[in-house]
């Protein structure tokens, strides 16, 4: 097994030098990104059937974290923790 530089398989970022692996690696990032990104698409839409399962609060805060995802690709701490909270409860 030779020693290779790991890249993230999303970004390309440098994952370190470490033994190969077939197995897929992201950065930690990427690792947030691709778990955000994950619940909005598993959580309920606007006019889908299970939009109405979803509190008056709820529905506004993911209509407004998607639109701030689509356009940042981000999210804060705290946003992330609410969005798992509603994913869990949810799905």
């Amino acid at each position: 097994m030779s020693v290779v530089v790991n890249r993230c398989a999303r970004c390309g970022r440098s994952l370190g030098t470490f033994r190969e692996t077939t197995r897929v690696q992201h950065c930690p990032t990427c690792e947030t990104w691709l778990l955000v990104h994950h619940h909005l698409t598993l959580l309920p839409d606007p006019g889908g059937l299970e939009w109405g399962r979803l509190s008056e609060w709820e529905q506004a805060f993911l209509t407004s974290v998607r639109q701030q995802f689509a356009q940042r690709g981000t999210l804060t701490e705290k946003q992330q923790e609410k969005l798992e909270s509603i994913y869990e409860r949810h799905i």
